[in-house]
């Protein structure tokens, strides 16, 4: 991804998508994979705002999250330009609802 020509081959259909409307923001899994996430994301919001602008829209942030389970004491890099991640610390808490811990040692 970072290079040019492979970022711009590999996202050619989904950049179409959202140039048309098709698609209005992007879950990106595992970015920690990257070498570098945030120049990937930062290459993301300016070719959606380039288009915009090309298309005569005013531009704004591409809406992206970032499916990324992280630990308890983790975030999110704040200079990330994301909007958040997909939330499975929330479901992972809410899902806590549903589990009697009182039967925990006839599961284990």
């Amino acid at each position: 991804m970072e290079q040019h020509s492979g970022f711009e081959a590999t996202h050619r259909l989904v950049l179409r998508w959202l140039r048309s409307g098709q698609l209005s923001g992007l879950r990106i899994d595992h970015p920690d994979g990257l070498s570098d996430p945030q120049q990937y994301f930062e290459r993301l919001q300016c070719h959606f705002a380039r288009e915009a602008t090309v298309a005569g829209h005013e531009p704004r942030a591409l809406y992206i999250v970032v499916e990324k389970i992280l630990a308890e004491h983790e975030n999110l890099p704040d200079a990330w330009p994301v909007h958040g991640d997909t939330g499975y610390r929330f479901a992972s808490v809410a899902n806590a609802l549903f589990v009697d811990s009182s039967r925990e040692g006839e599961v284990d």
